[in-house]
Parts: C-alpha cells; sequence; structure tokens
C-alpha cells in the first residue's frame, strides 16, 4: 500500500522519511535572517547620514554570522557617535574655561595695577599728529568743536606740550589781564565816583598783577590735580608736565568765556562780565579735570570723584594762601 507524506502530500518509498518539515524550517529561518539584514541596512544608513562610518560586511560572511556583523557595526558607530559629542562637551568646557581665566587675569592686572600705584601709560593716537592740509580745515575743526564738544575733547587730548599749548595759555592770561585791569578802574569808580585814567605804568602793572593771579590759579589748580591724581588714585608715573598740557581744551573755553565778558565790563554791565567771567574760569577748571581723569584712564564715578575733590582742596589752598596773606601784613 502506498505511503504518502502527512504534510506535503508526497508519495514516499518503503523505509523512506519525508523531510519537508526541516526544509520549511530552514527557509523561514532564512527569511528571517534576510530581514534582519535589512533591518540592520537600514540602521547602518540612517547613522551614516548623522556622520558615522559603518563598514560593509564581507562577501564570504555565512548566514548565520551576518547578524553579529551587523550589530558589531552598529555598536561602533554609537561609539563614534558618543566619542564626538564628548570631544565638543570637553572643547567647549575648554573654552569657557579660557575665557574665565582670561578675566580673571585682567582683574588681576588692574588689582596689582591698583595697589602698585603706577597705572599710568601714555597711550599715543595718530590724531595728534598734524596732516597735511590742516590748516584749511580749521573752521570745521572749531565747528566740530561746538556741534560735538565731547569727541573733540578725547580727540585733541596730549599731554606732549606744543606750541598750541602755548598760544592758548598765553591768550588765556593775557584776557584775563586785560580783563583786571577794567575790573580795576570799575572798582575805583565804584569807590571814588569818577573813572580814572590809567597811564601807561599803572595800565602794566594792572594787567601783570591780573595775568599772574589767573596764571597762578591754573598752575596751583594743576598741581592740585596732579597730587590727587598721583597719590590718591595710585597713578605713581603720572608727570606734572603731563596734567599741565591736558588743561589745553580747558583754556580754549577760559579764552571765549573771557571774549564775551571783555565787552561788557567797557559798558555799564561789568557786573554781568565779572560773573561770566568767574563761571568761564570755573568750568575751565572743570573740563581740566574731566581731561586729567580721561588721560589718566579713570571711569566716571571716580572722574567725578576727582573733580570734586580737586576743588575742595583748592578752595581749601587758596584759604589757606589768603589767612596766610593777611597774618604777614602789619597791624
Amino acid at each position: 500500500m502506498a505511503r504518502y507524506c502527512f504534510y506535503c502530500g508526497k508519495e514516499l518509498s518503503p523505509g523512506e522519511k519525508c523531510r519537508c518539515r526541516e526544509r520549511t524550517y530552514v527557509t523561514s529561518a532564512r527569511d528571517g535572517t534576510a530581514n534582519q539584514n535589512d533591518s540592520d541596512a537600514s540602521t547602518a544608513q540612517g547613522y551614516a547620514a548623522s556622520g558615522a562610518q559603518n563598514d560593509a560586511p564581507a562577501s564570504g560572511t555565512s548566514t548565520s554570522g551576518a547578524p553579529e556583523t551587523n550589530t558589531g557595526a552598529t555598536g561602533s558607530t554609537s561609539d563614534a557617535s558618543y566619542h564626538s559629542s564628548s570631544s565638543k562637551h570637553e572643547q567647549r568646557r575648554a573654552e569657557r574655561e579660557a575665557r574665565r581665566q582670561k578675566k580673571a587675569r585682567k582683574k588681576q592686572e588692574k588689582r596689582q595695577q591698583r595697589n602698585t600705584g603706577s597705572s599710568y601709560t601714555y597711550r599715543q593716537h595718530s590724531n595728534y599728529q598734524s596732516t597735511p592740509g590742516q590748516g584749511r580745515q580749521a573752521f570745521a575743526r572749531v565747528l566740530r568743536f561746538i556741534v560735538a564738544p565731547a569727541d573733540t575733547l578725547e580727540e585733541t587730548l596730549s599731554p606732549i606740550w606744543s606750541t598750541s599749548h602755548t598760544v592758548w595759555l598765553v591768550l588765556a592770561v593775557v584776557l584775563s589781564g586785560l580783563l583786571y585791569v577794567n575790573l580795576y578802574r570799575w572798582i575805583i569808580f565804584l569807590i571814588a565816583g569818577k573813572m580814572p585814567v590809567l597811564n601807561a605804568g599803572r595800565f602794566i602793572l594792572s594787567w601783570l598783577t591780573g595775568s599772574a593771579f589767573v596764571l597762578g590759579i591754573i598752575i596751583l589748580y594743576t598741581f592740585t590735580l596732579w597730587l590727587i591724581a598721583r597719590f590718591l588714585f595710585r597713578q605713581g608715573n603720572f608727570p606734572f608736565l603731563h596734567a599741565l598740557a591736558a588743561g589745553r581744551s580747558a583754556w580754549k573755553y577760559l579764552v571765549i568765556f573771557l571774549l564775551i565778558a571783555l565787552p561788557s565790563t567797557l559798558s555799564a554791565g561789568s557786573l554781568y562780565g565779572i560773573i561770566l567771567a568767574v563761571i568761564g574760569l570755573v568750568f575751565s577748571i572743570i573740563v581740566h579735570a574731566r581731561l586729567v581723569a580721561k588721560l589718566t584712564h579713570l571711569d566716571e564715578n571716580r572722574t567725578i570723584q576727582l573733580i570734586l575733590l580737586s576743588i575742595f582742596v583748592f578752595a581749601g589752598l587758596c584759604s589757606t594762601a589768603t589767612l596766610f596773606f593777611n597774618m604777614m601784613q602789619p597791624a
């Protein structure tokens, strides 16, 4: 009697066994392996798109070893991505640490400069040097001095004494002497009731007295600024001549005020002229202090401190000098 396979229906010979179930199992395993290979290939392509490089499996690799090879490639890709992320994190942390150390080093240098008292350094600017055709731009410079005074003061700040410094200082002193002559005449008029006519000797003496008085105020106030900046603000290398030369722009303002006040002293408005001249002198003092603070690289808070302290100390020195002069007078 003929025998047939229960599963596939194949006719079997006597003693023969059908291996259809084994072949079915092998085929299923082969299909599963192929699906696994496709899944691993998709994963490898995803890692390749993010910058990882995967090695393709060798052609002679057996079917049963393929999943292990792909799994190893995936692991190496993950390790490469992890190491790349870790190196970027380390780099960012190193950059932050470098910036922190740089800030700390700058703070330490500033602290050392304040403690050692030698923080004054003169930094020369190119705008100190004259350029060809500069004389033809005189009107433009005067207009800029009026329109943008802060920028002009900073640009023209020079501690190196030049002919311009001498000219503006002499103009301020000469005009101050002329103003003092008119003030002297008006004082005599108020006392005697008659406007005096000064001869050449009295005129020159009054002019020299007024000029010497204003020149003494400029020198004494500059000396006050120099002492405060050198000892209170620890500008140990700050020379007196640089402090004096910094007042060139302040003398320009003083000349402007004196030119406006001088005609008033020749007319009935002498009181207005005197007040305007005094205001101009005070304003030039404040500008001079601000320029010294700019030259010594002080911040805004210490700039105001320098202005106030210099005015208080200067007033105290003037009061002391006046008291000493009165004590020297015979009773």
